[in-house]
């Protein structure tokens, strides 16, 4: 019942099965459009090997207009039975040094408890609690988000989230009106404060549904009649 599963986790009788785990064991092939309720609420939203995500992270280019700055690091690797140094095993690192980028997601047709869970993620990146790429551990791959902003297009009003509201002169994008709301504004706080308590109750009110068993094939039980053994054979 768990609403995010461990995608490493391919042993299906563990708690945190990952849904691929479950749909092998219940002998649904990966070519089979699978429904989401066969899916936890992490695989519906950000993809799993049966699901490509929701969620679209395009490329972050380089935003700074001066070159960035480059810093060699050097690094010796641990001796795993000795916990020291090991000889000979010194290796550098040529790192970008505090650089900037310029990050675009895109979410189609969002629910309120995508949003919401979305809300939490921009949360903990504006906050600086989570790291990207090479070496976490390390420190390295620290991410503060800034300056940054969520723009909803909409066809109707009925196509705009409740909490928002349309301004009297939208802007255009394409086919669609588009609203803007900046980060960290009481706007944003009030909308992503009630797609947040959407999110919540999902995971609450969350139950795989169950999956299909292989019903048992009766035609092994009668292959002796269909094939008889001849005699000396």
């Amino acid at each position: 019942k768990c609403p995010a599963c461990s995608p490493v986790e391919s042993r299906p009788q563990k708690p945190l099965a990952s849904c691929d785990a479950l749909l092998k064991d219940a002998k649904i092939p990966s070519n089979k459009e699978i429904s989401d309720n066969h899916l936890c609420l992490a695989c519906r939203l950000f993809g799993s090997t049966r699901r490509g995500s929701r969620l679209i992270v395009e490329d972050a280019p380089y935003a700074e207009e001066q070159p960035p700055k480059l810093k060699m690091l050097d690094f010796l690797a641990i001796d795993r039975f000795t916990g020291g140094g090991k000889d000979g095993a010194k290796f550098d690192a040529l790192a970008l040094w505090k650089p900037t980028f310029t990050l675009r997601l895109y979410l189609e047709n969002p629910e309120e408890w995508e949003l919401g869970w979305l809300a939490l993620v921009l949360r903990d990146l504006e906050e600086g609690w989570l790291s990207v790429g090479f070496g976490a551990a390390k420190g390295f791959g620290q991410v503060k988000l800034q300056n940054w902003r969520a723009t909803f297009g909409y066809l109707t009003l009925e196509d705009l989230p409740a909490e928002l509201h349309a301004p009297a002169t939208p802007e255009k994008s394409g086919i669609f009106k588009t609203t803007e709301v900046r980060g960290g504004t009481d706007e944003w706080r009030t909308a992503a404060e009630n797609w947040v308590k959407a999110f919540n109750k999902q995971v609450r009110q969350f139950e795989r549904t169950k999956l299909p068993e292989l019903q048992e094939d009766s035609y092994f039980d009668k292959v002796d009649t269909l094939y008889p053994l001849k005699e000396g054979a």
